[in-house]
């Protein structure tokens, strides 16, 4: 398979180099790779095989473009849970076959309070082929 890829290599705060490859069509960063700075040093100017450690992650979506849509839900149990018990809410109960839910509700629409009800506004994603997109 062939992608369009991007890469950016940055400085940690435990002065580490990252080095992270982002697929360009579904977004996914997919590759992160760690390493001393001396160690980059090394590869760059010609010595192979220099070890890392590396993660992978995401592999089923790289070449596939991500759909998002916007949801609403009612939050059943009135309105006093803290932003994380109602993200755990989301996550265990608004999940839709073929969708991922992300839970995140820090934004300033995410809940809203309307006529006594808690509304929570969040979103999914999933990840087709690019020639469904």
């Amino acid at each position: 398979m062939n992608i369009k890829a991007n890469i950016s290599i940055s400085r940690m705060s435990n002065d580490k180099i990252s080095i992270t490859v982002r697929d360009d069509t579904s977004f996914i960063q997919f590759l992160e790779l760690t390493m001393q700075p001396a160690d980059l040093a090394n590869a760059l100017t010609g010595l192979g095989h220099v070890a890392c450690a590396g993660e992978v992650r995401g592999l089923e979506y790289v070449g596939k473009s991500c759909i998002h849509e916007k949801r609403q839900v009612e939050y059943p149990h009135g309105g006093g849970p803290k932003r994380h018990e109602l993200e755990t809410w989301l996550l265990l109960n608004c999940q839709e076959d073929g969708w991922i839910v992300d839970p995140y509700l820090g934004s300033q629409s995410s809940i809203c309070r309307q006529g006594g009800k808690t509304l929570l506004n969040y979103n999914v994603r999933r990840y087709v082929e690019v020639e469904e997109a």
